[in-house]
C-alpha cells in the first residue's frame, strides 16, 4: 500500500509523509530531537539505571527531527498500519539536541582503546519523514551487533543528564498530536 493510501488510514497528517523526499544527513547542532516515553520520570531520574534503560535502549532508539515536524507532539503518532491508528496519546515527550545525542567517549573494549559514539541518522519511514535513529559506532564502524553493557550504561548516563522533559508521562493524561 502506498503512502497516499496508508497515511490517511492511520491518521498521519500530510506534513509527515515522505512524499519522495530523500534522507537529509545534514544536522545542525542545536536542532531538537523528540522522543516519546512510556515511563514516569521522578526528580532523581538521572541516577536511576532502570529508568535510563527504559528511555535509551541503545538498540533501535528513534526520534523525530524538529526540522521536519509540525510540533513535538508529532512523535506521538503511530504509523504502523497493524495498530489501526492507535496513537501514543498518553505517552510523555522528551527532547535532546543533536549536540546532546552526538556523544563520543573513549572506551576500553576487549583490551584496546577505542572511541565509541552515538550519532543521529535520518531514516524516514512511511508516513514519518522526520524519523531519525541513534546509531552506535566504534572507531567509526556502525555496531549492529550486541553492544557491551558497560558501554551502553556510560552513554545512557550521559544522555540522561541532557534530557529535557517536554510533556511528562502520566497514565491519566491524554495528549493529542496536532
Amino acid at each position: 500500500m502506498d503512502e497516499n493510501n496508508l497515511c490517511p488510514i492511520v491518521g498521519i497528517p500530510e506534513r509527515l509523509w515522505v512524499s519522495e523526499r530523500d534522507e537529509d544527513q545534514v544536522f545542525e547542532g542545536e536542532e531538537i530531537l523528540y522522543r516519546r516515553i512510556h515511563t514516569s520520570l521522578p526528580k532523581d531520574f538521572i541516577d536511576d539505571d532502570d529508568i535510563s534503560i527504559e528511555l535509551f535502549e541503545i538498540k533501535d532508539d528513534s526520534y523525530n527531527r524538529s526540522k521536519y515536524c509540525g510540533s513535538e507532539k508529532d512523535v506521538l503518532f503511530n504509523t504502523r498500519i497493524e495498530d489501526a491508528g492507535r496513537h501514543y496519546t498518553n505517552w510523555g515527550i522528551v527532547s535532546l539536541t543533536v549536540n546532546d545525542l552526538s556523544v563520543s567517549q573513549p572506551f576500553n573494549y576487549e583490551g584496546r582503546n577505542v572511541v565509541c559514539r552515538l550519532s543521529p541518522i535520518h531514516r524516514p519511514v512511511p508516513c514519518n519523514y522526520s524519523h531519525t535513529e541513534a546509531w552506535f559506532f566504534r572507531d567509526d564502524v556502525k555496531l549492529s551487533t550486541k553492544k557491551p553493557r558497560s558501554m551502553k550504561t556510560l552513554f545512557r548516563r550521559t544522555l540522561l543528564k541532557k534530557l529535557k522533559i517536554i510533556v511528562p508521562y502520566d497514565d491519566e493524561h491524554v495528549v493529542m498530536p496536532d
